[in-house]
């Protein structure tokens, strides 16, 4: 295992487990996520304002069949859609677990 792959794994880990807790308060971990990561995910959350789930927010974010997912996208919100970017795509893949952190950060942010 490379050290890469080790240090990445362990953000992942400790974006979706790393609860600690204050007193008597539960409190979720620090999110440790790129830029390009932040900006799907606040772009989309701001439908949740408007009625958007959380399963179809979470799949937007994601946009695994991006045509699909904008073509949905059109239908709620008068915005442009995001289109994925390569770096968002290779961050997305690279782990199975991504999907998981993503659904942390959509619940508890």
């Amino acid at each position: 295992m490379s050290k890469k792959f080790a240090n990445d794994m362990a953000k992942t880990i400790h974006n979706i487990y790393g609860w600690t807790a204050n007193e008597s308060q539960a409190v979720p971990p620090k999110y440790d996520l790129p830029d390009y990561v932040w900006d799907r995910v606040e772009y989309f959350s701001v439908g949740f304002e408007y009625g958007l789930t959380y399963t179809g927010c979470l799949k937007f974010v994601l946009a695994y069949d991006e045509k699909e997912c904008e073509k949905f996208f059109r239908y709620g919100d008068p915005r442009p859609w995001f289109p994925v970017s390569e770096d968002f795509k290779i961050w997305r893949d690279q782990y199975a677990m991504r999907e998981m952190e993503i659904a942390a950060v959509l619940i508890y942010t």
